[in-house]
């Protein structure tokens, strides 16, 4: 997965309005542009990418305060730590989610394939399945958390051995 795809799969975790994520994948492109000089040789770029397009979704989340967002901001907290955390171990964290999906009732893992691995808006997608888009947010919701979970599970199991 390329870096900039990881970035944008980053913001899209947070920001589920497809217009809004373009938006803050623009101003995080224009501001990795901006401060590339700050950026350190032989680190991760992706960690550091993703940590300015935090500061870009905390911004966004500011601004759009009386809207209703779809996670809690300790929600935000914890999916953004996991998704750092498995950016910083690319391997490792791509067998876990793998195995994980595959313990997700077959429902659960087709509505994430169609919306994250195929880009399917959540409206679209609510329409196809005859839901509501906010009853939908709320099962991809609890789906993600399902999936940190479990993912922090395995990957706290294999430090043991």
């Amino acid at each position: 997965m390329s870096n900039q795809s990881r970035i944008y799969t980053y913001i899209h975790m947070f920001v589920p309005n497809d217009q809004d994520a373009d938006d803050l994948m623009q101003e995080t492109a224009s501001t990795l542009w901006e401060k590339f000089d700050s950026f350190q040789p032989g680190t991760d770029f992706a960690s550091w990418a993703v940590t300015i397009a935090r500061y870009k979704i905390l911004n966004y989340r500011r601004r759009k305060k009386n809207t209703a967002m779809l996670f809690s901001s300790q929600t935000v907290e914890a999916i953004e730590a996991c998704a750092v955390e498995q950016m910083q171990q690319d391997m490792p964290g791509k067998d876990y989610l793998r195995q994980c999906l595959e313990e997700l009732s077959e429902q659960d893992r087709s509505l994430i394939q169609m919306r994250y691995w195929h880009s399917v808006a959540v409206k679209t997608l609510a329409h196809r399945l005859g839901r509501s888009p906010n009853g939908l947010y709320g099962s991809l919701s609890r789906i993600l958390l399902l999936l940190i979970n479990c993912i922090r599970q395995k990957s706290t199991a294999e430090e043991r051995l």
